[in-house]
């Protein structure tokens, strides 16, 4: 799979994106990680699901997790 990874740097000097080891983010600085989604298995219907941070809302769900992996990281880097 080739990945394309997309920093966006604003005027103050903050740089966010979809994190992946392709880069070492540690040598611009001071790093802050924050998940943009939760992914996380729902027995009730046997379901992967892509949630909110906050998990009132799904985003995407299947039964296979790295489908929905693949679906957050396809989501996040639009």
């Amino acid at each position: 799979m080739n990945a394309v990874t997309t920093l966006t740097i604003d005027c103050a000097g903050i740089a966010r994106g979809l994190y992946t080891d392709a880069l070492d983010l540690r040598q611009l600085g001071s790093l802050r990680m924050e998940r943009a989604s939760v992914v996380e298995f729902k027995h009730t219907t046997q379901q992967w699901e892509v949630r909110t941070p906050d998990g009132k809302r799904v985003l995407f769900s299947d039964s296979n997790r790295e489908e929905c992996l693949r679906w957050e990281r396809e989501f996040f880097t639009q």
